[in-house]
């Protein structure tokens, strides 16, 4: 299955939707254009498919991806016509499908928990 937040309905919160879609994704697919490195959304939506060993990336224009999706290799599909051979589409669909047949992926990390309380020390000897 494919999610795409076009798929959002009228009424239901952004955030709310997305966080559940990457948290049961078992790849995600990261499209650097001119338009997608500046956005806030698309940084914060590849930042959980990295941390959690599932980001594809792929360049559609020459952009300068940013820190740290630089650092992963990228699928160049500049001017990719549809064809099927093209080799970064080749390498594309291979790393999905490998993602797609792990039986454990990483979940997001729970958000850090603050220690419990100490309990008082004895008031005596016991």
């Amino acid at each position: 299955d494919v999610w795409w937040d076009t798929a959002l309905e009228t009424g239901q919160t952004f955030d709310e939707k997305i966080q559940g879609a990457l948290e049961q994704a078992k790849a995600v697919i990261v499209v650097w254009s001119k338009e997608s490195v500046k956005s806030d959304w698309v940084r914060a939506e590849s930042s959980v498919g990295r941390e959690r060993g599932i980001l594809v990336p792929v360049m559609i224009q020459p952009v300068n991806i940013p820190v740290p999706f630089n650092l992963l290799h990228t699928a160049d599909l500049i001017g990719w016509s549809g064809d099927r051979s093209h080799p970064g589409y080749v390498d594309v669909v291979k790393q999905v499908k490998k993602l797609a047949g792990k039986q454990h992926v990483k979940p997001l990390k729970p958000p850090p928990r603050e220690p419990p309380e100490k309990p008082p020390p004895p008031n005596g000897p016991m």
